[in-house]
């Protein structure tokens, strides 16, 4: 099975938050085209965005902050 990972080439992080920042990274493919990355970085949190039939699927649920 070959390998899949990406060689990242430079990173410029486009906005910086309290709680997020964003990221586009220029990264070297396995087959060896370049390509951009937009990238979402937050501490402690991972988020998945399904795609179905060209549509995101999104669901609405309310957290209580903390504090």
């Amino acid at each position: 099975m070959r390998s899949l990972e990406e060689k990242t080439i430079s990173e410029t992080t486009i906005y910086k938050g309290k709680i997020i920042d964003l990221t586009v990274a220029d990264v070297l493919l396995p087959d060896g085209n370049q390509a951009k990355r937009e990238l979402v970085k937050h501490p402690g949190a991972v988020a998945i965005i399904p795609v179905i039939d060209d549509k995101l699927v999104l669901v609405e649920q309310f957290r209580k902050t903390i504090g």
